[in-house]
């Protein structure tokens, strides 16, 4: 349950075409007076191999002081709930894991699907960036869940689900 709990402090949409952005909630705004409207913190664009290698590289980040450099994965499952990826170090490795099992990813990663589509989660997207800090963000998408910000996110949840 914790996994989609995040989803209402952020969320990432990859298009059919291979773009994606990576959206945050403005929490201060909410904080304020409950204004739910999510932020672009990342945006790029993705291509896959065969369905399964996937190198994502991303155009703009609100953080310039981030490296641009490419991500590369596997996709090991595409589940109703959850896609799970491998990372690769380069294109290479990750084709050869693809084809061999080897060599070992660097890391998995599980990404949970949000309890919302795309219509609901719609009129709360913005095009408006995000100002915050690579550190400022991290304590928004992967905040402690204390009982405050278990709260919030519930109650954003509960918002986006009922559209209010």
């Amino acid at each position: 349950e914790d996994a989609t709990l995040y989803c209402g402090y952020n969320f990432f949409a990859q298009n059919p075409d291979g773009s994606y952005q990576n959206y945050h909630l403005d929490l201060p705004a909410y904080e304020k007076d409950g204004t739910i409207r999510f932020l672009i913190y990342t945006r790029g664009q993705c291509t896959a191999e065969n369905g399964k290698v996937e190198t994502c590289t991303p155009s703009w980040d609100a953080d310039k002081s981030l490296p641009v450099q490419d991500f590369v994965d596997v996709i090991k499952e595409i589940g109703t709930d959850r896609v799970v990826v491998s990372f690769f170090d380069t294109a290479d490795d990750a084709r050869s894991f693809f084809a061999t099992g080897k060599p070992e990813p660097g890391g998995d990663s599980t990404y949970f699907r949000c309890p919302y589509d795309a219509a609901a989660i719609a009129r709360y997207r913005s095009d408006t960036e995000s100002t915050l800090s690579a550190d400022e963000r991290d304590k928004v998408v992967v905040p402690d869940l204390d009982d405050k910000t278990r709260a919030n996110l519930s109650a954003v949840l509960a918002a986006i689900r009922d559209g209010k």
